[in-house]
């Protein structure tokens, strides 16, 4: 099965240094070590290649080289261009992986529609973080045909930038002509039409997520009430997109980032790792739902609150204590505020899905801290706990000891490795009290639930 995560990590450019005694001999008129000479080209070369990195003029791996199969190109801002995170994944029918990856979901999307297809895919990323429209238009796609004259199609997923309260880009809606300069419509429009004129035939624009704040300081305490006016000005971008982009020739509508991450009926801000930016588990979501849209099978209507394509955690609240989900491999912490790591994790958790919170809450007493639904779908719910005290009560399930096959060891010198209880056969909804529900008189620290579909 072709694995769905890049194998490589972005390399670092190694350190070259010249001898001494050769550039003494090279001062004093003699003649120097050939090594050197070729030591301080190869400086001015990594030099002169870091300088015009972005301006296409240099080698690109992803060049006019012949290539197989499809290539699309992924165009946008940060949200493209991804996180540092490590992952392992082996949920459902996903490969495990557990190196570092440094990109988002371009790198995930290009094997899962090699896998779908049988084509051979390349997804590449050309997404910078702070782009506006205007810069992507201006600076990116003219550097981006320099680099790579062919591509067969393209993605765009722009605009969150552009919503940004200090200094938002009119959407244009219903504009037409001259009417349309300055506006997210016209530059949209304008970005298709070179992407077109370049042979990109296809150029798929997805609607934009949301934003969960206005800073990373500070979270809307209702993203769709009217406080939240960046998610207002997205979502009007995203009826433009829908309505009046997306029906123009050589345009397909993306997928529905906005309302599979927030709606009415669901709130999945804990797939998010900031106010802005999905976390590891949110972009092999995001990926999913790329593929879906790019073969055909996108969702045209979101009555049914968008199901993942992924298993993950819904109901789960983000707010009242701040609790996210995502994937985790070993050297990933495992509290939201603190740097403690994992060490090894047991072969029966790799493929869960993590429940991550803030330590300082190991005081907590309360009968039910963390709730979330774990589907119809029976799986396994693992309580990881500080062994010097007890683990937390739950008003849902019975847990029971269980010795897993390995330590789950972690960097902690007070735990060293944690204890275990677990439910099996779970569905619905999990109901688990705070760290010192169980009435341990220990200091202990907070636990971590891991949910193995």
């Amino acid at each position: 099965m072709m694995s769905w995560f890049r194998s490589e990590k972005r390399s670092e450019g190694a350190r070259f240094l010249p001898d001494h005694n050769s550039l003494e001999s090279f001062q004093r008129g003699r003649v120097p070590d050939p090594r050197a000479l070729v030591l301080l080209v190869v400086i001015l070369l990594i030099g002169v290649a870091y300088l015009f990195r972005d301006s296409g003029w240099g080698f690109d791996a992803n060049s006019d080289a012949p290539y197989e199969g499809i290539r699309y190109e992924a165009i946008g801002d940060s949200i493209t261009f991804g996180l540092k995170f490590n992952f392992t994944v082996d949920n459902l029918n996903h490969p495990a992986i557990t190196n570092a990856v440094y990109q988002g979901w371009p790198e995930l999307l290009g094997d899962m529609l090699s896998e779908r297809t049988g084509v051979v895919t390349s997804v590449i990323n050309e997404g910078h973080p702070g782009d506006r429209l205007i810069r992507v238009l201006d600076e990116r796609i003219p550097v981006m045909f320099r680099k790579r004259r062919h591509a067969d199609a393209a993605l765009l997923l722009i605009g969150t930038n552009d919503s940004s309260a200090f200094e938002s880009t009119p959407s244009g809606a219903g504009c037409s002509g001259a009417n349309c300069t300055g506006t997210l419509k016209g530059r949209l429009l304008r970005v298709i039409a070179k992407l077109h004129d370049h042979g990109r035939e296809t150029v798929h624009v997805a609607l934009i997520p949301p934003a969960w704040g206005p800073d990373p300081s500070s979270l809307f305490s209702d993203p769709l009430s009217s406080e939240a006016e960046r998610n207002h000005r997205i979502i009007q971008y995203n009826q433009v997109i829908a309505r009046e982009i997306a029906t123009q020739p050589g345009v397909a509508l993306g997928p529905d980032f906005f309302s599979c991450f927030l709606s009415s009926d669901n709130n999945r801000f804990s797939l998010f790792y900031d106010h802005l930016h999905p976390n590891a588990l949110g972009n092999l979501v995001m990926a999913m739902l790329w593929r879906d849209a790019v073969t055909g099978n996108r969702l045209d209507s979101i009555a049914d609150g968008c199901p993942s394509p992924v298993y993950i955690l819904e109901s789960l609240d983000p707010y009242r204590h701040g609790q996210k989900q995502n994937l985790l491999a070993e050297g990933d912490p495992y509290y939201l505020d603190e740097s403690f790591t994992l060490i090894n994790i047991p072969d029966e958790l790799v493929n869960g899905i993590w429940v991550l919170q803030a330590n300082a809450d190991r005081d907590n007493r309360d009968e039910e801290f963390l709730s979330f639904d774990a589907g119809n779908r029976p799986v396994t719910v693992y309580v990881a706990y500080d062994p010097a005290g007890v683990p937390p009560v739950s008003p849902s399930h019975s847990f029971l000891p269980f010795t897993l096959s390995a330590d789950l060891a972690v960097s902690d010198p007070s735990v060293k490795s944690f204890s275990v209880v677990r439910a099996v056969d779970v569905t619905g909804t999990v109901s688990i009290g705070g760290n010192k529900s169980g009435a341990s008189k220990e200091p202990q620290q907070g636990f971590v639930v891991i949910v193995v579909p």
